[in-house]
């Protein structure tokens, strides 16, 4: 959450989306064709969280909630590591799997 912040469209002046207040999105935070706006740039109504990375490789598998229903935490794997997560209205159960990549990237303390 921001708080006092402005949101900075300066990079998509010109461009296809339309500006009001931000990038206004519809409700899957689609922007334009291609284009998906989250965090203070966009008023969107999902609660998005993403935390590490995912490689071209990496596979993805839903460990919490329903895509269909927008609830959902999805894991990134590549090499049995985990990656990154990514969550969409389940902050409570995207937050541990931060965790998990946190420990899964941590330097051996060998």
């Amino acid at each position: 959450m921001c708080i006092g912040a402005l949101p900075a469209t300066g990079l998509l002046e010109g461009s296809r989306p339309t500006l009001d207040n931000g990038v206004a999105c519809d409700s899957r935070c689609r922007a334009a064709g291609g284009i998906y706006a989250v965090g203070g740039i966009a008023p969107c109504q999902a609660k998005l969280q993403a935390h590490g990375f995912v490689p071209a490789d990496a596979e993805a598998d839903v460990v919490e909630g329903d895509v269909t229903a927008r609830r959902f935490a999805i894991r990134y794997r590549s090499d049995s590591r985990g990656t990154g997560v990514l969550g969409r209205n389940m902050p409570q159960q995207t937050r541990p799997r931060r965790q998990e990549i946190v420990d899964a990237t941590a330097a051996p303390t060998d």
